[in-house]
């Protein structure tokens, strides 16, 4: 094996590893579900170039497919990862009309392998995955200035490796000889550079807290846990301010966003973005359970608690009690499935 298949080798198993990293926290937050589709697909892609360039006939054409199909799946999985890691994710209608268009082409484009090279085709999937990857980085770039938006630095990991599959994208049409692996070498380069700072990233984790050189008490920080939970129920209530910010909450609680986000950590056991959640979950349980409300919309109801959304309201909802809000209301609130109303 020559030393740019073992470098593509490694970088498919690493890309693997950070699926798997990814998909074990995707218990906790549902965007790492997707960073590991994403993952999961790059190493798909990777492999089945390999594939491509070391073999001829029927193991080629099959090999050409399967890279078709996730090179058109890969810009939907990594738009929707960046809406989700922002907290402005995807409606299942949305998802429905993204995933519906990218069948239709994959579609398309198998029955064109009939007639046309897959050079040629390369001209259609190439500007495709580059749409979505600018409108992935437009979408970042905008949630980024939303100061309630959660994820930033990983969604821009991702899309730095894909701005780097796309250079080798290029090189493939206009110097093919030169750039055969370009796309899955450069690609394992990112997933490699990537797993090197994840691996950087728990290291500093395990090595130290992140407040040890802190010198708040601890009754000092349940005293600023108890003040932050009274001007996050206000008046006004901020928990129903939809771009409500850490800092923006530290100022109505009077102390600095430093102490603000130990206290959080230390004594809530969580981020800020946590305990906002929480919060929000908890007066939308109250609001189902009020009979006042009992011909209001349950996604009124949501937005009401302070969700920006219908599938965020309904993924916090499902995730802190076990049920959906309509099943909770119907249940008056009782256990279901297990897990405490």
């Amino acid at each position: 094996m020559d030393w740019v298949s073992l470098l593509i080798g490694i970088g498919v198993a690493h890309a693997l590893m950070l699926s798997v990293f990814a998909a074990v926290a995707a218990q906790r937050r549902s965007e790492h579900a997707w960073l590991a589709t994403l993952f999961a697909i790059l190493a798909i892609v990777a492999t089945a170039i390999l594939v491509t360039h070391r073999t001829e006939g029927l193991i080629e054409s099959v090999a050409l497919i399967i890279e078709g199909a996730a090179a058109w799946a890969v810009g939907p999985v990594l738009y929707a990862y960046v809406r989700d890691a922002i907290d402005r994710p995807l409606g299942p209608v949305e998802l429905s009309v993204h995933f519906g268009v990218c069948a239709v082409l994959f579609v398309a484009f198998t029955l064109a392998m009939l007639t046309l090279p897959w050079s040629a085709l390369q001209w259609a999937v190439a500007p495709y995955e580059l749409g979505y990857t600018l409108a992935s980085a437009f979408t970042l770039s905008h949630g980024r200035r939303n100061p309630s938006a959660r994820g930033f630095w990983w969604p821009l990991a991702a899309l730095t490796l894909m701005f780097s599959i796309h250079a080798g994208q290029a090189l493939r049409f206009f110097a093919p000889r030169l750039a055969n692996d370009a796309v899955p070498l450069l690609g394992a380069l990112g997933a490699s550079l990537i797993l090197f700072a994840v691996l950087i990233t728990q290291a500093r984790r395990v090595a130290g807290p992140r407040y040890a050189r802190s010198a708040l008490k601890r009754g000092e920080l349940e005293r600023i846990y108890a003040q932050l939970l009274l001007a996050l129920d206000g008046p006004p209530p901020l928990y129903r301010k939809l771009d409500l910010s850490l800092a923006q909450l530290s100022a109505a609680a009077a102390v600095t966003p430093h102490h603000a986000s130990q206290a959080i950590s230390e004594i809530g056991g969580g981020s800020f973005y946590d305990m906002l959640t929480a919060r929000r979950v908890a007066e939308a349980k109250r609001r189902l359970l009020d009979p006042a409300n009992a011909q209001v919309a349950v996604d009124v109801l949501g937005t009401e608690a302070g969700f920006r959304s219908r599938s965020a309201f309904y993924a916090a909802f499902k995730a802190a009690t076990g049920a959906s809000p309509a099943e909770y209301r119907k249940n008056g609130g009782k256990i279901v499935s297990g897990t405490p109303g």
